[in-house]
Protein backbone atom coordinates (compact mmCIF):
# COMPACT_ATOMS: atom_id res chain seq x y z
CA UNK A 1 0.00 0.00 0.00
CA UNK A 2 2.98 2.52 0.93
CA UNK A 3 4.52 1.93 -2.36
CA UNK A 4 1.24 2.15 -4.40
CA UNK A 5 -0.42 5.52 -2.19
CA UNK A 6 2.82 6.72 -0.01
CA UNK A 7 2.69 6.76 3.53
CA UNK A 8 -0.26 7.63 5.45
CA UNK A 9 0.38 11.10 7.28
CA UNK A 10 -1.37 12.42 10.18
CA UNK A 11 -2.73 10.49 13.21
CA UNK A 12 -5.11 7.41 12.66
CA UNK A 13 -6.57 8.11 16.41
CA UNK A 14 -4.99 10.31 19.59
CA UNK A 15 -4.65 6.88 21.15
CA UNK A 16 -4.10 2.85 20.85
CA UNK A 17 -4.47 2.31 24.49
CA UNK A 18 -7.26 4.68 25.45
CA UNK A 19 -10.57 5.64 24.20
CA UNK A 20 -11.17 9.10 24.09
CA UNK A 21 -14.31 10.40 22.75
CA UNK A 22 -14.24 13.51 20.40
CA UNK A 23 -16.58 16.42 21.81
CA UNK A 24 -20.48 16.81 20.40
CA UNK A 25 -23.01 18.27 21.20
CA UNK A 26 -25.71 16.73 23.60
CA UNK A 27 -29.05 15.19 21.67
CA UNK A 28 -32.15 14.14 23.62
CA UNK A 29 -34.55 11.07 22.51
CA UNK A 30 -37.07 11.44 25.92
CA UNK A 31 -34.82 11.57 28.59
CA UNK A 32 -31.93 9.86 27.17
CA UNK A 33 -29.07 11.80 26.20
CA UNK A 34 -26.76 11.50 23.56
CA UNK A 35 -23.59 12.82 22.68
CA UNK A 36 -21.51 14.79 24.62
CA UNK A 37 -19.74 13.87 27.96
CA UNK A 38 -22.89 11.79 28.63
CA UNK A 39 -22.25 7.96 28.54
CA UNK A 40 -23.08 5.77 25.16
CA UNK A 41 -26.12 5.10 24.57
CA UNK A 42 -27.23 1.12 24.57
CA UNK A 43 -29.62 0.85 21.44
CA UNK A 44 -30.89 -2.00 19.73
CA UNK A 45 -33.10 -2.25 16.15
CA UNK A 46 -36.27 -4.02 16.28
CA UNK A 47 -36.92 -7.07 13.96
CA UNK A 48 -40.40 -7.13 14.41
CA UNK A 49 -42.83 -6.04 11.50
CA UNK A 50 -43.46 -2.52 12.88
CA UNK A 51 -47.36 -3.32 11.56
CA UNK A 52 -47.11 -5.84 14.49
CA UNK A 53 -48.14 -4.31 17.30
CA UNK A 54 -48.92 -6.87 20.05
CA UNK A 55 -45.27 -8.48 18.86
CA UNK A 56 -43.34 -5.07 18.61
CA UNK A 57 -44.61 -4.12 21.98
CA UNK A 58 -43.31 -7.26 23.70
CA UNK A 59 -40.13 -7.12 21.44
CA UNK A 60 -39.24 -3.80 23.07
CA UNK A 61 -40.18 -4.60 26.55
CA UNK A 62 -37.74 -7.14 26.30
CA UNK A 63 -35.47 -5.57 25.35
CA UNK A 64 -36.25 -2.85 28.13
CA UNK A 65 -35.92 -5.16 30.64
CA UNK A 66 -32.53 -6.61 29.38
CA UNK A 67 -31.12 -2.85 29.88
CA UNK A 68 -31.72 -1.15 26.56
CA UNK A 69 -32.00 3.09 26.84
CA UNK A 70 -33.69 3.04 23.29
CA UNK A 71 -35.08 1.09 20.91
CA UNK A 72 -35.25 1.87 17.04
CA UNK A 73 -37.97 0.60 14.78
CA UNK A 74 -38.84 0.65 11.00
CA UNK A 75 -41.43 2.96 9.61
CA UNK A 76 -42.20 2.35 6.10
CA UNK A 77 -45.45 4.60 5.64
CA UNK A 78 -48.74 5.88 7.00
CA UNK A 79 -49.74 2.31 8.44
CA UNK A 80 -46.56 1.72 10.51
CA UNK A 81 -46.99 5.57 11.68
CA UNK A 82 -50.29 4.75 12.96
CA UNK A 83 -49.06 1.68 14.31
CA UNK A 84 -46.38 3.43 16.29
CA UNK A 85 -49.07 5.38 18.33
CA UNK A 86 -50.73 1.69 19.14
CA UNK A 87 -47.07 0.40 20.50
CA UNK A 88 -46.30 3.82 22.16
CA UNK A 89 -50.06 3.25 23.64
CA UNK A 90 -49.56 -0.27 24.57
CA UNK A 91 -46.36 0.27 26.25
CA UNK A 92 -47.23 3.38 28.15
CA UNK A 93 -50.25 1.04 29.46
CA UNK A 94 -47.32 -1.90 30.79
CA UNK A 95 -45.85 0.67 32.25
CA UNK A 96 -42.26 1.41 30.08
CA UNK A 97 -41.24 4.82 28.98
CA UNK A 98 -38.30 3.55 27.29
CA UNK A 99 -37.80 5.73 24.32
CA UNK A 100 -38.38 4.57 20.36
CA UNK A 101 -36.64 5.94 17.33
CA UNK A 102 -38.57 5.55 14.04
CA UNK A 103 -35.65 4.45 11.32
CA UNK A 104 -37.45 5.58 7.76
CA UNK A 105 -37.05 7.63 4.60
CA UNK A 106 -37.48 11.22 4.29
CA UNK A 107 -41.53 11.15 3.83
CA UNK A 108 -42.64 14.21 4.90
CA UNK A 109 -46.17 13.53 6.14
CA UNK A 110 -45.49 9.93 6.98
CA UNK A 111 -42.39 11.73 9.25
CA UNK A 112 -45.21 14.46 10.63
CA UNK A 113 -47.63 11.13 11.81
CA UNK A 114 -44.68 9.14 13.29
CA UNK A 115 -43.11 12.29 15.61
CA UNK A 116 -46.62 12.63 17.63
CA UNK A 117 -45.68 8.91 19.06
CA UNK A 118 -42.07 8.76 19.03
CA UNK A 119 -38.94 10.27 20.63
CA UNK A 120 -36.94 10.14 17.61
CA UNK A 121 -37.03 10.22 14.23
CA UNK A 122 -33.87 8.97 12.20
CA UNK A 123 -33.86 9.62 8.44
CA UNK A 124 -31.92 7.40 6.23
Amino acid sequence: RDAAFGELSGKYCESLDAVLRRPTRTVTAGPVKFGSEHPIVRQTMGTTSTRDVRGTIEQVMRCADVGFDLVRITVVGMKEAQACHEIREGLFKKGYDIPLCADMHFQPAVAIKTAEAVEKIRIN
